[in-house]
C-alpha cells in the first residue's frame, strides 16, 4: 500500500551529479513505500519560469516535501520551499525523513 506522495526538492537538476542525487533519493523514498514526484526529470531546455510553475503544481499535489542536502544553495529551491510552507505542506530534510520512516517500519514489524 502506498503511503504519502513526496516531492523531492533540491539543488539544480541541470547536471548529471545532481540528477543522480535525485534518482538515489527517489529510489530510497519509493522503497519506503511512498509515491514520488520531482521536477528532476523535466527535459533539458525547459524555461526556468515553466519549471517553477511545474514545481508549484507538483507541491500542490503532494503530502510531504523532502529537501535534499544543499537545497539552500538554489534560489529556485528556496522559492519552492517558501511556496510549500505557505501551503502548509509537511516539510522534512531528507536524512531526517528517511531515518524517521525506517524507525516507523521497524516498529511495525
Amino acid at each position: 500500500m502506498m503511503r504519502d506522495i513526496v516531492f523531492i526538492l533540491g539543488n539544480s537538476t541541470r547536471n548529471a551529479a545532481e540528477r543522480s542525487k535525485y534518482a538515489d533519493a527517489e529510489t530510497v523514498i519509493m522503497n519506503l513505500g511512498h509515491g514520488v514526484l520531482t521536477s528532476a526529470w523535466l527535459p533539458d531546455g525547459i524555461e526556468r519560469e515553466a519549471c517553477t510553475r511545474i514545481d508549484f503544481a507538483l507541491i500542490d499535489a503532494v503530502d510531504v516535501v523532502v529537501a535534499l542536502p544543499g537545497w539552500e544553495d538554489s534560489a529556485d529551491a528556496q522559492q519552492a520551499m517558501r511556496y510549500a510552507m505557505e501551503r502548509k505542506k509537511t516539510v522534512a530534510q531528507y536524512n531526517k525523513f528517511v531515518s524517521s520512516e525506517l524507525k516507523k517500519l521497524a516498529k511495525s514489524q
